[in-house]
């Protein structure tokens, strides 16, 4: 049987061991915390500049897929496109739209390290306006 002295010193022992579960308990639930909120800000950031990138980016390849189909030459066997209005102005409005649209959203502040997508990016959109265009000056001359 324990004595009272081993007795008192068992319980002093396992109250300083509760007491320092509980701090370690309220240390961990503290540090979590703090790195979830930490990793929410960084993902809420991410959205905020990442959503709007994307939306964009559907909306130029909409633009860019309505741009390839005026620029198709089936369309300038016939100087009136199926809805009427001129082809060739249809085709250069859609050319054009697509062109701002890319601008703009190259003007856009992206995520961070994308400088080299950002060219490529612009240069294939720069060549694909120029191919467009060139399409439409060269079916405007047989015209």
């Amino acid at each position: 049987m324990l004595d009272q002295s081993s007795r008192q010193s068992t319980t002093r022992t396992l109250k300083i061991a509760l007491l320092l579960l509980v701090v370690s308990n309220i240390a961990t639930a503290l540090f979590s915390w703090h790195a979830i909120r930490a990793v929410d800000r960084e993902y809420s950031d991410l959205l905020e500049r990442s959503v709007p990138v994307i939306n964009d980016i559907q909306t130029l390849t909409a633009y860019s897929a309505k741009a390839m189909r005026r620029t198709n030459p089936v369309f300038f066997v016939r100087a009136v496109a199926p809805g009427g209005g001129d082809v060739f102005a249809l085709a250069k409005d859609a050319i054009e739209a697509d062109r701002l649209l890319r601008e703009a959203l190259l003007a856009k502040p992206w995520l961070p390290s994308t400088d080299a997508k950002r060219a490529e990016f612009g240069a294939s959109g720069r060549a694909f306006t120029q191919v467009s265009n060139r399409v439409l000056e060269l079916f405007a001359a047989k015209r």
